[in-house]
Order: C-alpha cells, then sequence, then structure tokens
C-alpha cells in the first residue's frame, strides 16, 4: 500500500521578515482600534520564530515558564519532545515583546499567575492546532505558503 507524504515547503528569509513585518503591523493597528487577535497573533509568531520552540511547546507556555528577570532570557520547556524539560534561551528582543505582551495582558484583566497560559483563545488555552491555525492564518493574510501542519 503506497503511503503519501506531503511536500513540505519551507518559508523563505524574505518570507519570513514578510510575515514578521505584516503581523507586526496588524498588532500596531489593533492596538489603535482595541482588538485583541493581532496582538496576541504577533507574540505568539515572535516566540514561535525567535524561540525554536515547536507549537506544542508554544501552546504549552505557562507565564511562570517565561525567564524574563533581571539577567535571565529563557523559557522554560516543561514537556518537550520525548517528555524531556529543557530552558530554551531567547534573544533579547523577545524578552523585551514578551514582557510587554505580559504587561498588555495585566493591563486587560487577563490571568497572568505563574500557571496561567501565555496564550489563550476565544475558548481557552490555546492547542498546538490552535497555534497552527493563528500562524496559517497570518499567512493566507500576507500569501505566504503554502506549508505543511505541524509536525509534532
Amino acid at each position: 500500500m503506497p503511503t503519501t507524504q506531503r511536500k513540505i515547503h519551507y518559508l523563505t528569509a524574505e518570507e519570513l521578515v514578510r510575515l514578521r513585518r505584516h503581523a507586526e503591523a496588524d498588532a500596531v493597528r489593533a492596538r489603535e482600534r482595541g482588538t485583541v487577535g493581532a496582538i496576541r497573533a504577533w507574540a505568539l509568531l515572535d516566540t514561535l520564530l525567535s524561540s525554536g520552540l515547536r507549537a506544542s511547546e508554544v501552546a504549552a507556555l505557562r507565564v511562570g515558564d517565561c525567564l524574563l528577570g533581571y539577567g535571565q532570557a529563557a523559557l522554560l520547556v516543561r514537556q518537550g519532545k520525548g517528555g524531556k524539560q529543557r530552558e530554551v534561551f531567547i534573544p533579547q528582543e523577545l524578552k523585551a515583546h514578551l514582557k510587554a505582551f505580559l504587561t498588555w495582558k495585566r493591563e486587560h484583566g487577563e490571568d497572568v499567575s505563574d500557571e496561567a497560559p501565555v496564550f489563550t483563545g476565544q475558548r481557552g488555552p490555546l492547542t498546538r492546532n490552535g497555534v497552527w491555525r493563528v500562524v496559517k492564518g497570518l499567512m493566507a493574510a500576507k500569501g505566504v505558503g503554502p506549508v505543511a501542519g505541524p509536525t509534532d
């Protein structure tokens, strides 16, 4: 019985830059309008691209897993591939973005206790597929892709 495999299309450096710029611009407009979706989408995309975490690892992030204090710039992955825990160091730009995002969440009355999920949707914490839907929506809006879905 033949198996079918999806052809994976990797984004080029140019496509990644366009996608980041689009998501960031949408987030700026969303702040002006007082809407939330694009702000969350930009923080989610930046976390995925800047940290190298898998979709399921980003979906599982809790506020307490964001080590963003003085002298810290890391994300704690509690249950990564193979059930292993690890600390992933992140660039200072992502640290600043996540700090600003968590401050924004607090200002909008959202739970930012240590056990609260970092990324939520309308129905609660995002799942791995929810993360993929956000990214797919950004890609479709910018005309970037196609890519295969999450593989972890």
